[in-house]
């Protein structure tokens, strides 16, 4: 038997045992996100309201924005280059 196709089959087999996983992955979360669950489901004049809850608050119309005047910028030479740091 030739090593290139003993990988060869070995390749085979890891990729349709993958190929199966990746199958019935999908095919149990379709079932499980289709799934009706009548017993658990409530509708929403079921539900207590709770002793203190708050009001709801509604957010105003408008929003303010916030401004800022522009800074100007300070250029201390014309060359565009940093000055030299030493290093102590």
């Amino acid at each position: 038997m030739d090593a290139s196709t003993t990988l060869t089959i070995t390749q085979m087999i890891l990729e349709w045992a993958l190929f199966g996983f990746l199958l019935a992955w999908l095919v149990i979360f379709a079932v499980l996100a289709l799934h009706v669950n009548p017993t658990g489901a409530l509708k929403s004049e079921e539900l207590l309201t709770p002793a203190r809850s708050f009001p709801a608050i509604t957010a105003p119309m408008s929003l303010h924005m916030l401004t800022t005047q522009p800074v100007p910028v300070v250029s201390h030479g014309t060359s565009g280059e940093m000055d030299p740091v030493s290093i102590a």
